[in-house]
């Protein structure tokens, strides 16, 4: 029996852990995992399925996939008549019924987690004597059995590490989505998370010998998939105390809730080498009504303080994020809570989108009050009651601004110069800059890093808001971010001579240090603008008394946290 199951990731840094575990699951048939991304060839993903000529073609479906899935499985059954055709995943599992009818190709519907009733399938279709499992769904000529539940893996380490060492050992560019817990034990209704309200975690010496895997196959980075990492504190420091211990080069990302993080937990995130661990929180909101709304009951002033504590010791990189659309959250209250949020100095913002997710608590709360969704996934907000499509026009340009010239990192001194000096709040500033691209048409196309230093160079040229005297800094400050990220000898030309900056030294014992000598009206800003340049943190070093005339920039290796190359004032 030939079974195929075919992923279709978002991009090509992704896996598909659903499948690699499915397969392991089913592991003495042999079954062959096929990945391709959702932006390759139609006639490629139609092509390979049919070349492999599977007796069983198995889908797991998301938001990001289930437009191509559906179309391929019109055409699947048109080259392969007899192939027997399974359909899993979110997509799937909380209208299995509806799906069969509307997918006439597909045969079978496993609602929710899939491993036990996937191996019970393909014992099944092998001949052995066994009922279909209450978590499948299934079409029997004209007639459609739904299932009757949706399953759930009550022990984690049953189930085998997903990952063949041979598949690793090929794909160590890609990004490694790893498991130590499945479901959560909050309910944020708008998580698909909180539908089951079980909480199951793998036992602890199983995390540690699986993660162990990982760091001595060399995976660049390993992305856990738990909804709330640090729910179990006790465990969740443990698994950190381990990763700490390793010599490795791999780095770890998890998901966290930045209130529950504790002096411990920080205090161990300290020790760590920088790059090590990366830190997700996700905030959402910080309005107290929209919290209460969506089951999200947590205490923005202990995450805002625990998560400067994190950030100030400068080794973890910190991601947060924001969703807009949520209930209550208007455009004045969004701006408040994504100042909020952005004032915690994360090194990345998420502003992302409300989607409205199959079995979700707030999808039914959202088709009773009149808000309007997209017919297609991934199910995104078009209008609420209290925000308008053109609001969320407004947000989209936002956050291509806040992707663009925040979370880039290549604008880190002028950006702290704007919000430390007041010029702009951080919501009026990153929408004024997202509103400007929109009007010159810079979303329309991709811009190269060096563009986008140009364009915020005009944007701030012409903007009357700033005062002549910020843009004079401004314009030094920019050229000072340019040369901290990108080797001064890779510039274009017309950006050399713009920044005027001329070698001054090099470093025999280390070649990569170089040392510039800036041009006459920079040092002249340098050196008479000090109380406004004082606060900034790359600034802080120079005493009062002492004039600025060198800058020293280490071009051997980037921070790995900021993805800088170290700058010094001399």
């Amino acid at each position: 029996m030939r079974i195929l199951l075919f992923g279709l990731n978002s991009s090509y840094t992704h896996t598909a852990l659903a499948l690699h575990s499915l397969g392991k699951s089913i592991r003495r048939f042999e079954p062959k995992i096929i990945e391709h991304t959702i932006n390759g060839r139609y006639g490629d993903f139609l092509s390979d399925i049919f070349r492999y000529r599977p007796d069983v073609l198995c889908f797991s479906c998301y938001i990001w996939n289930i437009e191509i899935i559906e179309a391929l499985l019109k055409d699947i059954k048109k080259v392969l008549p007899d192939v027997i055709i399974l359909c899993g995943g979110p997509e799937v599992s909380y209208d299995c019924e509806d799906f069969l009818r509307r997918n006439p190709a597909v045969d079978y519907c496993i609602a929710g987690e899939g491993e036990e009733a996937f191996e019970a399938l393909m014992e099944l279709f092998h001949g052995a004597d066994t009922k279909i499992p209450s978590n499948v769904a299934y079409r029997q000529g004209e007639k459609i059995f739904p299932n009757r539940t949706v399953g759930l893996i009550e022990d984690l380490d049953e189930l085998d590490f997903p990952y063949d060492e041979v598949y690793i050992e090929n794909n160590k560019n890609k990004i490694f989505y790893y498991e130590t817990s499945r479901g959560c034990p909050y309910s944020c209704s708008y998580c698909i998370s909180s539908i089951d309200k079980t909480y199951r975690k793998k036992s602890l010496n199983k995390v540690i010998k699986e993660l162990e895997i990982f760091h001595r196959l060399g995976v660049p980075l390993v992305k856990l998939t738990d909804r709330t990492f640090n729910a179990d504190r006790k465990r969740a420091l443990e698994i950190l105390n381990r990763i700490a211990s390793l010599n490795t080069e791999t780095s770890f990302h998890f998901e966290i809730a930045a209130d529950l993080l504790d002096d411990d937990f920080i205090e161990t995130l300290k020790r760590l080498p920088a790059g090590r661990v990366q830190i997700e929180a996700g905030i959402q909101t910080t309005n107290p009504k929209t919290l209460e709304a969506i089951c999200r009951r947590i205490s923005f002033e202990r995450s805002f303080g625990q998560l400067q504590k994190v950030i100030e010791n400068g080794n973890v990189h910190v991601h947060t994020d924001l969703i807009a659309g949520l209930p209550y959250e208007d455009i004045n209250s969004f701006e408040r809570s994504f100042d909020d949020v952005y004032r915690i100095a994360g090194h990345h913002l998420q502003l992302g989108f409300l989607k409205l997710l199959k079995g979700t608590k707030i999808k039914d709360e959202y088709d009773r009050n009149d808000s309007k969704y997209t017919e297609k996934a991934p199910y995104e907000i078009l209008k609420t009651p209290w925000l308008g499509y053109e609001d969320l026009l407004v947000l989209k340009d936002t956050e291509n601004a806040v992707e663009r010239f925040h979370n880039s990192g290549h604008f880190t001194i002028v950006l702290e110069y704007i919000f430390r000096n007041e010029i702009f709040s951080p919501f009026q500033f990153f929408s004024s800059l997202g509103a400007y691209l929109k009007e010159n048409g810079y979303l329309s196309r991709p811009l190269s890093a060096y563009e986008c230093y140009e364009i915020f160079a005009s944007f701030m040229k012409e903007c009357q808001k700033v005062e002549e005297e910020h843009k004079e800094i401004l314009s030094v400050l920019l050229q000072i971010d340019l040369i901290s990220c990108f080797s001064y000898h890779k510039l274009p030309a017309a950006l050399k001579k713009e920044l005027d900056y001329s070698l001054k030294e090099k470093r025999q014992d280390n070649p990569f240090v170089k040392t510039y000598e800036p041009n006459r009206k920079a040092l002249e800003i340098f050196n008479t603008k000090r109380r406004k340049l004082k606060s900034l943190s790359l600034f802080k070093r120079i005493a009062d008394e002492d004039e600025v005339r060198l800058v020293r920039i280490d071009y051997s290796e980037k921070h790995p946290v900021t993805g800088r190359y170290l700058c010094e004032f001399l």
